[in-house]
């Protein structure tokens, strides 16, 4: 598994990916803001709005969300709405089935997850029409943590990978040793003080540092800054939060990211811009009269809607 140096390790929110995500596959543009799927219960220093989403989910009991997608003319006028992805959930509100669809309304992808009966995620499948396949398994220990991770992939070759985990007394997770094809590739090992990543690093199969993490947080606990460095790369993320917690602002060496939150905590709006100033994003979260999430506008650089989501959902009687 490859490190890259440009992914914040735990930064969750908004279709950023975290190096320990428990199953990582190719979502499109459509479902990227949100970035749902199965994770392990690993500690971060964030609170995605994925995990509020699947929250609701749960407590609502939703059977079914589907998402429709659509884009706008040149005239700035909606096309008809097509469906992009269809996520199923058990009576638990664990997502069991996500299904991929392209323009002409057929599934590309399919994802199936198992569970065992602590409700950790313990296998997944995904198939795609162009015949790749994905195959992934996974031991927890008797603290629900994931000690062990096996992946098989074919694509035009096939890769075997494993993951092993170890934690400290506290279950924080201390050590992750990534193998392909059976052979060690890296290991990267984090430090803590009092619950709170303190540093990481990186090291290749021979015990070469390849990439170092150090973290700052302030009085209140909450990650303010986040340095990672390789050879040749030193990239400083800052975080800023507002009076409940949320987070508000992060900036890396490349871009700006703002959020703004409603009264209830979800995310209503996300902004990011270029440190020259010019906008690269915006988007528009709307919730519906039970709080979940019903639709997200994208708009370009200068305010015209380019893309539209919306969610229809099904549940349990």
């Amino acid at each position: 598994m490859s490190i890259k140096i440009n992914q914040p390790s735990s930064f969750l929110l908004y279709g950023s990916v975290s190096i320990l995500l428990w199953f990582t596959f190719s979502v499109s543009e459509i479902s990227s803001a949100q970035d749902i799927r199965p994770n392990t219960k690993k500690k971060g220093d964030f609170v995605s709005q994925d995990a509020v989403e699947l929250n609701k989910i749960k407590q609502l009991k939703v059977k079914t969300r589907i998402k429709y997608a659509a884009n706008y003319d040149l005239s700035g006028k909606m096309v008809p709405k097509k469906i992009a992805v269809k996520e199923t959930f058990n009576k638990k509100g664990l997502l069991t089935l996500m299904e991929e669809y392209n323009g002409m309304g057929n599934v590309v992808a399919k994802y199936k997850f198992t569970y065992d009966s602590k409700n950790n995620p313990i296998k997944a499948e995904s198939s795609e029409s162009d015949g790749r396949t994905r195959l992934q398994l996974s031991k927890y220990d008797s603290h629900g943590n994931e000690i062990e991770r096996l992946i098989n992939e074919k694509r035009r070759n096939k890769t075997d990978s494993k993951m092993l985990f170890k934690y400290d007394k506290d279950d924080n997770l201390i050590e992750t040793k990534n193998f392909d094809n059976n052979k060690l590739s890296d290991i990267l090992s984090t430090t803590y003080n009092a619950g709170k990543r303190a540093g990481s690093t990186v090291k290749d199969e021979k015990g070469n540092t390849i990439l170092t993490i150090t973290t700052e947080y302030d009085s209140n606990g909450k990650l303010i800054k986040e340095t990672r460095k390789n050879s040749s790369v030193n990239i400083i993320y800052t975080y800023k939060y507002d009076s409940k917690g949320n987070l508000i602002e992060m900036v890396d060496d490349e871009t700006k990211r703002y959020y703004n939150y409603d009264e209830k905590g979800n995310v209503t709006e996300h902004k990011m811009y270029l440190l020259d100033g010019r906008r690269q994003l915006r988007l528009l979260f709307k919730y519906g009269s039970n709080g979940l999430q019903s639709e997200i506008l994208r708009f370009d650089n200068n305010e015209k809607p380019v893309l539209n989501t919306s969610f229809v959902y099904e549940y349990y009687k």
